[in-house]
């Protein structure tokens, strides 16, 4: 999809917004080098605004399922899911499923992938405020 949208071809037929997301940025994501790119994307859909949290959730693989690291890894992630919560966001948003259980556990909100949000946003009534039509070009 963000090969599409760096050369034009990117489908923005948008049907619905989330209106504001909060978009945790994985850890992975930033070792690996790969950017921001579902978040991104995310900001093609009309109408939305998309909050950058960039903290750790402390999942760290299978660490934070081990029972006696599990506290631990919920005190080392506040950062983040405070950082979630006080976006104030009607979505939350991650590309990690793992990050997502964290985020899950401490605010009680599941976070969508963001394949997820743009897969709603081209739906009619796939979130409850519709895109607005284009308006009349100016002539």
């Amino acid at each position: 999809l963000y090969h599409l949208r760096r050369t034009g071809k990117f489908n923005t037929e948008f049907q619905s917004t989330p209106g504001t997301v909060a978009y945790h940025v994985p850890c992975h994501l930033k070792a690996q080098d790969i950017g921001l790119r579902s978040r991104d994307l995310m900001r093609q859909i009309p109408g939305v605004e998309v909050t950058t949290v960039d903290a750790c959730t402390a999942h760290d693989g299978t660490w934070a399922m081990k029972k006696e690291f599990f506290a631990l890894s919920m005190k080392w992630g506040e950062k983040a899911f405070s950082g979630m919560l006080e976006a104030g966001a009607r979505v939350m948003a991650t590309d990690c499923p793992l990050a997502a259980v964290q985020i899950e556990q401490a605010t009680g909100v599941h976070p969508m992938h963001p394949i997820e949000v743009l897969a709603r946003a081209y739906q009619r009534g796939g979130f409850p405020d519709a895109v607005p039509p284009p308006e009349p070009a100016q002539g």
